[in-house]
Order: structure tokens, then C-alpha cells, then sequence
């Protein structure tokens, strides 16, 4: 079997093309800059998705290719405008798309985000919850996954979007709520939520993640899908968890000053048609990932990785 990685360096691609080998697959990561990879299966193509009728893919036809995992992407940040989150994500979606049609792909795997539904109208979000996008991330990736619908509806191949909650484990971005709660007590810090800390998240550790994504090229039901971890975790339950976990004793948890711009909203996940379509059930709860990310974390240890350094 053979694979074509895109976001194969960043922090789901990589736990992605590890998995993919040690299962058997040969892959071919589609990188902004060139790295050297530490197996000779793993190949790869030079490529920038935001010039998307750039990507080589006469170089990728050389042999044939049974999955196209997307997990590529623009990331928020500061001073992006909404034409260059459009312009990675959804337009070079749409190229990808067209360049698995033209090399006959098998399977297509998107990596969505569940996030563009906005405000969760009713619990717990299904796949049916109405989108409303927030961000210009949200929106692109929500073109993205439309893109992906409408080449499934007309072309009838296997494309799948996952919707992906809130990923979580070693190499994770630190600047999301769950890291910086555990660099605090690694440094002694108390830990500090917002409000009445009853906003409340789903984490679903990145092997999960990896996990449905593997199920989506398999699947004889190819759709959209959300992909979540075992429990919602509000701040509160969060904050507590992490001293209780913690090496380093003596942090507290306890509300800061200030009010949470998000108190009492709930991200609670139903994992129902992934179940049945996808046969993904999550495997890590949470209090087991994060014992995990915390003992990586005050090893700095580099996270897994596929390329030399």
C-alpha cells in the first residue's frame, strides 16, 4: 500500500506517517521544505499549498497511490487574511481533490474541524449541526470539506472528512489551553481558569486521531464524520486534573479574575455515526493521555518524528 501525506510534519502528519509505516505502507510526504526522511520508504515531494497548481503531481504518478491523507493546512495566527486561509485550504483542497482523480486514487481522507459549527446549538453535535464559522480558518476548512462532498456526491469515490475535536499529545501547539495548564506546574505555577470554569472541552489524543483516519480508508460508508475523544472536560475538571497528575507538587488550581467569554459552553461530541460508519471508538481517555503528555513533557524529549533533525 501506498500513501501521499500532506501536513506530513505537522502535528497529526507526523504521528500519521509513523503509523502508516509501521504498518507497511510506503509514503510519500508532501512538505513546504525539504527534510531527510530516517526510512527509505518514506519519500519526499517539495511542495507549497499555497500556490496549489504548483503541486507536482506528474512526480506522484510514477506508481500508484491507494490513499491521499489532507492534513495540510494554513493554522490561525496573527495578520492571516481570509484570502490566504482560503487560498491554502480550500483551494488547494480542491486541487488535491482533482489530482486524486486524474492519479485515481482510491481513498481520500480530509482532516475537517469541528469548530465551524460555531456555537453548539444543541448537545450533543452530531454531523447534522448547522455551520456557522467564526473565523476565516473555520469558514476555509469548512469549504474544504464541502469541496470534498461534492466530489464524493459526483464522482461516488472514497472521500471521507473527519471532524476533528480538540487533539491533544506530545509535539501538541503550546499555546492551546491543555499544554500551557501543564507547563505551569512543570514550572511550579498555580493554575488558573477563567470563570466559573464550566467551559467545557472534548480532547481525543492525536493516536485517535490517527486511528480514524486509518478506519476512513477502509470504510464502504465514506462521508463526514466527527472524531472526538471519550469525555467532555470542563476548565475546571481540567485544571484539577493536571495538579492531580503533576510530578511537581504544591500548584493549586483556582479561578482567576475575570470572566470567560465562553462560560458554560459545551463541546460534547456524538460519536454515534463514526461508530457505526467508520467503527472508531476512542481508545485513550483522558486522564491516561495526559499522564502520558505530562511525563513527555518534563522529559523534554523530542516528539515522535519521521526526519532527521
Amino acid at each position: 500500500m501506498r500513501a501521499l501525506v500532506t501536513g506530513a510534519t505537522g502535528f497529526v502528519g507526523r504521528y500519521l506517517v509513523l503509523e502508516l509505516r509501521r504498518r507497511g505502507w510506503n509514503v510519500i510526504c508532501l512538505v513546504r521544505r525539504q527534510v531527510e526522511p530516517v526510512d527509505p520508504e518514506i519519500e519526499c515531494v517539495t511542495a507549497d499549498l499555497s500556490q496549489p497548481t504548483d503541486i507536482p503531481f506528474l512526480q506522484l504518478a510514477v506508481r500508484p497511490i491507494d490513499a491521499l491523507f489532507h492534513f495540510g493546512a494554513l493554522l490561525p495566527g496573527k495578520e492571516i487574511s481570509a484570502r490566504q486561509y482560503l487560498t491554502v485550504n480550500s483551494t488547494a483542497t480542491a486541487h488535491l481533490l482533482e489530482i486524486a482523480a486524474n492519479l485515481d486514487i482510491k481513498s481520500v481522507v480530509y482532516a475537517s474541524s469541528l469548530p465551524f459549527i460555531g456555537r453548539p446549538e444543541h448537545l450533543p453535535i452530531n454531523e447534522d449541526h448547522s455551520t456557522k464559522p467564526m473565523h476565516p480558518y473555520h469558514l476555509s476548512k469548512l469549504c474544504g470539506e464541502l469541496a470534498c462532498e461534492m466530489a464524493r456526491r459526483i464522482s461516488g469515490r472514497s472521500i471521507t472528512s473527519l471532524r476533528i475535536t480538540s487533539p491533544y499529545g506530545p509535539g501538541m501547539q503550546s499555546r492551546v489551553v491543555l499544554s500551557r495548564f501543564v507547563e505551569s506546574t512543570l514550572r511550579s505555577k498555580d493554575i488558573h481558569w477563567l470563570g466559573g470554569g464550566t467551559r467545557a472541552q472534548n480532547f481525543v489524543h492525536v493516536r485517535d486521531v490517527v486511528r480514524a483516519a486509518l478506519l476512513a480508508t477502509a470504510t464502504q460508508n465514506p462521508g463526514v464524520y466527527n472524531v472526538g475523544g471519550r469525555e467532555t472536560t470542563t476548565m475546571k475538571e481540567l485544571a484539577l486534573l493536571v495538579t492531580q497528575l503533576s510530578p511537581i507538587k504544591g500548584c493549586e488550581a483556582t479561578a482567576a479574575e475575570g470572566v470567560d467569554p465562553e462560560e458554560g459552553i459545551r463541546w460534547e461530541i456524538d460519536l454515534t455515526r463514526a461508530q457505526a460508519g467508520l467503527g472508531y471508538t476512542p481508545s485513550i481517555a483522558l486522564p491516561d493521555g495526559l499522564a502520558d503528555y505530562i511525563e513527555w513533557a518534563r522529559s523534554g524529549a523530542r516528539a515522535p518524528s519521521w526526519w532527521k533533525s
